[in-house]
């Protein structure tokens, strides 16, 4: 499993949006943003281990993930200067 494939997987399950989605966010994200570890291979015990560690931290990933979208919705209402 990559790097990008765990982000992928956390990311869908904490906001409920398809891996689908998420993972053309992420595509966006890197064209733009290029480099990284994304496609770094990370063995299977370590992948699940992450994961589940993800999981227990859902709500703070979510919140995280709430800030985001406001920052964006300031920048983009132009009221941040």
């Amino acid at each position: 499993m990559t790097r990008a494939e765990i982000f992928i997987q956390t990311i869908s399950e904490v906001s409920g949006k398809p891996k689908a989605e998420v993972a053309e966010l992420l595509s966006h994200f890197r064209k733009s943003h290029p480099g990284g570890t994304w496609d770094d291979i990370v063995p299977d015990h370590e992948a699940q281990k992450l994961i589940t560690d993800f999981r227990k931290e859902a709500p703070g990933i979510l919140a995280w993930l709430a800030r985001g979208v406001m920052e964006v919705a300031k920048h983009e209402s132009g009221t941040i200067h």
